[in-house]
């Protein structure tokens, strides 16, 4: 390296001070409209390396559990305003756009927005940051998914998902098989539903090349008896003759302070059943 490449890097590398990088990040929140309260445990893929781009506000449910809940309705950004934070993340990030190949949808159900709001925000996302001109290969995409916008998409949709130039991964909060726990839980969903839903996980993942379905469920020592033998149970039926894509992780309730008891809950779990299975910790930006 040359010497003045070599003074101008140290020059750009000066620049990030502590003082620099909190204005940076209250440029970027200022720019989504939010702060990112929690990503895809599928961003494991890219070490969390993703640019954020909020198509929605709120959330279905704001289930009592959730310690990253905004209290808000869900409702969905308009198609300009989010073309015009596109165009605003492009200034934002400018050249350093070349060391990014993943978008994060956001935020807490992304995959509630109207099917053709997502799939506009993914091509234009893609055409305006120039994704294809990243020095990293094989584009990402990341969203979150409830249960039942999951199962509202038709088949078309994961069709149209399927010939972006993204692999995507979509996660879904599915937290739990047992109808006493997700009453405990204040979830407002069944567990029928909820079984439904992840079984469609392994039907997509199967069908779709580019899309890979990904389950979180919850682990606790308040969470009533009946929930882990029923998630065992439940898993182990939907994996049998089922190989390929998709993992489930396991997130510790809120609160729960016996790690001995959690660790030996997420033993069993993972143990018992045949697909890969993570711990999921919250990961903020």
């Amino acid at each position: 390296m040359k010497q003045k490449e070599v003074q101008k890097l140290l020059t750009l590398v000066a620049k990030n001070s502590p003082v620099h990088l909190r204005r940076r990040s209250a440029l970027l929140h200022r720019i989504l409209k939010t702060r990112v309260s929690v990503m895809p445990p599928d961003c494991r893929h890219v070490d969390y390396d993703v640019i954020p781009l909020m198509i929605t506000d709120g959330c279905l449910y704001n289930c009592s559990f959730c310690e990253v809940k905004t209290g808000m309705e869900f409702t969905c950004r308009s198609r300009q305003k989010i073309i015009d934070q596109i165009l605003a993340l492009k200034e934002f990030f400018g050249p350093d756009r070349q060391n990014y190949n993943s978008i994060y949808l956001g935020q807490h159900d992304a995959l509630g927005a109207k099917p053709d709001d997502i799939l506009c925000a993914a091509e234009k996302t893609f055409k305006i940051l120039e994704i294809d001109k990243s020095f990293k290969q094989k584009p990402r995409l990341f969203l979150f998914g409830s249960a039942e916008s999951f199962l509202q998409k038709k088949e078309n949709f994961g069709a149209c998902m399927n010939r972006l130039l993204f692999y995507t991964y979509v996660n879904l909060g599915l937290e739990s098989f047992d109808s006493a726990t997700l009453i405990f839980l204040k979830k407002p969903v069944s567990a029928v539903v909820m079984l439904e839903a992840f079984k469609k996980m392994f039907a997509i993942n199967k069908e779709y090349e580019n899309i890979e379905i990904t389950a979180n469920f919850l682990i606790g020592e308040e969470l009533p008896a009946s929930h882990i033998p029923t998630l065992v149970k439940y898993i182990d039926d939907a994996v049998k003759g089922v190989a390929g894509k998709g993992c489930i992780y396991i997130s510790p309730l809120k609160g729960s302070k016996n790690s001995k008891e959690l660790l030996a809950q997420f033993r069993t779990i993972k143990q018992k059943n045949r697909i890969q299975t993570y711990l999921y910790l919250i990961q903020r930006l």
